[in-house]
């Protein structure tokens, strides 16, 4: 009896460790979307008031966001690889719409 109650709870125990460690990683993708789109708006402030708005395409990288004060941060960890992002925005014109999209790697 006492093994069968012990196996029970092993199992609850198990389904409730795959159930909360599923909530983390979902948790911690929903803080990166939105770190990055931080990340973006940041971007779009330094290129209204710093960037060239006439070129087609630039690009501005994240350690400029964060020298230049757009980003109020030393670094910029992502929160599920516990790595600093160091990529950059890339910044295009079509008409008069821009658009901002975060890249992993830096500005070619």
């Amino acid at each position: 009896l006492f093994r069968s109650v012990l196996t029970i709870l092993a199992v609850i125990v198990m389904i409730v460790m795959v159930s909360v460690n599923s909530t983390i990683d979902t948790s911690r993708q929903k803080l990166s979307d939105v770190q990055i789109k931080e990340i973006e708006r940041a971007a779009e402030a330094y290129n209204v008031n710093e960037g060239s708005l006439d070129s087609e395409s630039s690009c501005v990288l994240v350690s400029t966001l964060i020298s230049t004060g757009y980003l109020n941060s030393k670094k910029v960890v992502d929160p599920k690889s516990k790595e600093e992002i160091t990529g950059s925005v890339l910044i295009t014109r079509s008409g008069e719409q821009y658009s901002y999209n975060y890249q992993d790697d830096s500005c070619e």
